[in-house]
This record gives C-alpha cells, structure tokens and sequence, in this order.
C-alpha cells in the first residue's frame, strides 16, 4: 500500500459530518454568546426566573503563573474589546503587550450582568489563550538574550488561528523587542 492509500483510507474511516472537517466555533456563535459555559446559561435562566438584574463589576484577573514566574504578557485585548463592543457595557483594559502580575486586573466590565454574563468564557479563551502564546514568546526571547529567535508557530498551532498568530500586535511586539 503506497502512501496515497493510506491517506484515502484515512479519510474513508472518518466521517466528519456536514460541516466538515474543522473543529471550531463559528464566529456568530461566538458574537451571539453561544460558545460558554454551560452554568453561565443556567445562571441566566436562574436570573430570569426571579426576575434578578443587577449592575456589577467584573475584573479579570490572573491567581499565578506557571513555575512561579511573576508576570505576563497581555495579548487577546483586540478579540475581546470587539466581543464587547456593541454590548451596554463600560470596559476598561491595559493595552495589548502590556506586562501584567498575579491579581492585576488586566480587564473590568461594569454593566447589567444580562448584558455581557454569557460571554465570560470566551473573553477568558481568548485572553488566556493569546496571553499565554505572548507570555511563552517573552520569555523565549528574554532567555535568547542578543540571540535571534525564530518562530515555527504555524507548524503548532490550529490551521484556522493562523491569521490571529501572524498578526498579533503583542508577538510581533515581543519577537522584535530586546530585553
């Protein structure tokens, strides 16, 4: 059996179904405050029910850090703040790139927790995710010293997220700035 089998053989054993191979949210979803947790859903059932609306304040924060580094490196700020900007909400934010420690809120929203509750997840996903690619670049680069550091990250991460890897203001950021 020659390679090429192999691969048809692969592709005949799965089956993905209607929508296809890739295996992610669609962006309305994602708009629409579909993609959370599902307790985010019961509490706003719950709310409902009893007629509960309240204004509160949420800051979004970091507990710790990996092998006890002490900072991080903030990245997502520009996938949340657009999430969030056709919501009734106030937001404030540090700047994408900014240096953060453990219990530094890096985000608060201020407004009716109707309004923005069910999208709690992904504003976490894509801070954490993006801060967490950004943090690990930071300290490649500050461990590199005057060395030059070079990426392969496409060959690591999901095919979709490629546009968001080449052009994250915070990597390229990171990857050019000397320590």
């Amino acid at each position: 059996m020659d390679r090429g089998d192999k691969f048809l053989l692969y592709k005949m054993k799965f089956h993905f179904g209607e929508k296809g191979m890739l295996h992610i949210a669609d962006p309305k979803d994602i708009k629409d405050g579909k993609m959370t947790d599902v307790y985010f859903v019961r509490t706003m059932q719950v709310l409902r029910a009893k007629k509960i609306d309240k204004w509160v304040k949420a800051e979004f924060i970091a507990k710790r850090f990996p092998e006890d580094y002490g900072w991080g490196v903030l990245a997502g700020i520009e996938e949340a703040s657009d999430l969030l900007k056709d919501l009734k909400v106030k937001v404030r934010a540090m700047k994408e790139g900014t240096i953060f420690r453990a219990y530094e809120p890096v985000m608060e929203i201020e407004g009716m927790y109707s309004d923005f509750g069910l999208y709690e997840t992904s504003i976490l996903g894509l801070l954490c995710q993006a801060s967490g690619v950004a943090t690990k670049a930071a300290r490649c680069k500050k461990a590199a010293g005057d060395r030059r550091v070079v990426s392969f990250g496409a060959r690591r991460i999901h095919q979709s997220l490629l546009p968001w890897w080449s052009e994250t203001p915070s990597l390229v950021a990171v990857m050019e700035c000397p320590w």
